[in-house]
């Protein structure tokens, strides 16, 4: 289960990691994801006297940086042409194995 809270300034952007993936304001990207978009978030909420702080143009462009390296989803299965049924295998559901012995 996932714990997702609002990250505060003197917090790291990123909260926790699966596997090759980061979780970053709420979304999971790819942790090869340069540094600057990790703490794209922190930046923009930084005081007005901090040399680090990014103004809102900046911060839009460092958003929208992200999205090669947002985690997508799997998706649904597709379908084969040949059989029109879906590629991933199929589960039987309480039936009953019919046996008959030779005799």
């Amino acid at each position: 289960m996932w714990d997702v809270r609002e990250t505060i300034e003197k917090d790291k952007a990123s909260r926790g990691s699966v596997d090759d993936a980061i979780e970053v304001d709420g979304c999971l990207y790819l942790k090869w994801m340069p540094a600057a978009l990790i703490d794209a978030t922190i930046d923009f909420r930084r005081k007005d006297g901090d040399p680090k702080k990014i103004d809102e143009d900046t911060y839009n462009a460092r958003l929208k940086a992200r999205t090669p390296y947002r985690v997508k989803g799997k998706g649904r299965p597709r379908r084969t042409a040949a059989s029109g049924s879906t590629t991933r295998p199929t589960t039987r559901r309480n039936t009953p194995t019919l046996t008959t012995r030779p005799g």
